[in-house]
């Protein structure tokens, strides 16, 4: 799995966007089986901002964030970074221990 993250300085907003692309056969098998965790996230919409949950999978650069300091920019990047290594790192801990098939003589 890849995370890309595009920042862009523009009328002095600091935009930050993200990308989650690549994910293995694996990690896909356990979103099927454990389900796709979730990413808070800030959207612009109609001259506000919005938290938002957001599939790891939807991740896309259409979630705008913008704020009016750098460091501001910086920290909603290291948040939604740490989330999303957090999340990761929980689903490629999980196993599935209930998934089997018994044969049980009465």
């Amino acid at each position: 799995m890849k995370v890309n993250i595009t920042r862009q300085l523009s009328g002095g907003q600091y935009i930050v966007r993200f990308a989650v692309t690549g994910f293995t056969t694996e990690e896909v098998a356990k979103m099927n089986s454990f389900g796709i965790p979730l990413i808070q996230m800030r959207q612009n919409v109609a001259g506000g901002v919005q938290n938002v949950q957001v599939a790891i999978t939807q991740i896309n650069p259409n979630y705008v964030a913008s704020f009016t300091s750098e460091e501001q920019a910086n920290q909603y990047q290291q948040t939604v970074l740490g989330q999303i290594n957090n999340a990761m790192k929980s689903l490629r801990d999980r196993k599935d221990d209930f998934t089997s098939t018994q044969e049980v003589e009465i």
